[in-house]
């Protein structure tokens, strides 16, 4: 087994988290506060801002590296070749941001922000699908309530799994052998819409059948040890 070193901007820069947070502190204005965002060296955060002159903003902050022409930010690459090394870091007004866009509002859910000036940046981002759901939310209406916001942030449904749970449902047979629990439990499956609800039925079904659909199909590869190690973040984030 060839051993493998691992680069992280977080240790091979300056920590600059509490200059950063000062300064933002006592910014006066959008542009004070993004000069002090700017200071960020790591980790990758996204800052969002708002403030009374009715300004609002949220800036992917940190510095982010310059990969060499054709490198795979995914891939192990060969550490001794020097057609690897990092060219350089973008300058902070490169990194993904809005700022007073159009549809009057700001949100973040760790997502990929899109390319800035038609250039994309590889990240470690959640799936879209739950900064599509808080976007389709905040869309709805041109005038949120404080109720509006409680119930944005107790949003518990995921289109995501309920199209995982479609799926899944639709592959299982029912033999001549199957009892009425079997039956009514894959009814739920094809009907649910991905709520998370304290008393839904479905999620308790859906989750322990995506578990054993995750384990047929990896276990043999991973092995049972590394399986385990894996399958909370299988679960949550990447399926």
């Amino acid at each position: 087994k060839s051993p493998v070193t691992m680069w992280w901007s977080f240790v091979k820069l300056p920590i600059t988290a509490f200059e950063t947070v000062h300064d933002l502190q006592e910014a006066k204005n959008i542009d004070q506060s993004r000069l002090a965002a700017s200071q960020l060296n790591a980790p990758g955060i996204n800052i969002a801002y708002g403030d009374k002159d009715g300004n609002i903003a949220v800036w992917a902050c940190a510095k982010l590296p310059v990969y060499p022409s054709g490198m795979n930010s995914k891939l192990i690459a060969d550490g001794s070749n020097a057609a690897f090394d990092l060219v350089n870091f973008y300058p902070f007004n490169n990194n993904p941001h809005r700022e007073n866009p159009a549809c009057g509002f700001v949100y973040t859910s760790n997502d990929d922000a899109g390319p800035v000036n038609g250039k994309s940046y590889p990240g470690y981002y959640p799936p879209i699908v739950r900064a599509q759901r808080v976007l389709g939310l905040l869309s709805a209406d041109s005038l949120m309530t404080i109720a509006d916001m409680a119930r944005i942030q107790n949003d518990v449904l995921s289109a995501r799994h309920a199209a995982i749970s479609s799926v899944l449902a639709s592959e299982i047979k029912l033999t001549n052998q199957v009892i009425p629990e079997e039956k009514y439990a894959l009814e739920l499956l094809k009907s649910w819409n991905g709520n998370h609800g304290l008393n839904d039925k479905a999620p308790v079904i859906y989750y322990a059948l995506l578990w054993k659909t995750i384990q047929y199909m990896m276990q043999d590869e991973l092995g049972e040890a590394d399986l385990d190690r894996k399958s909370t973040r299988l679960n949550s984030s990447h399926i």
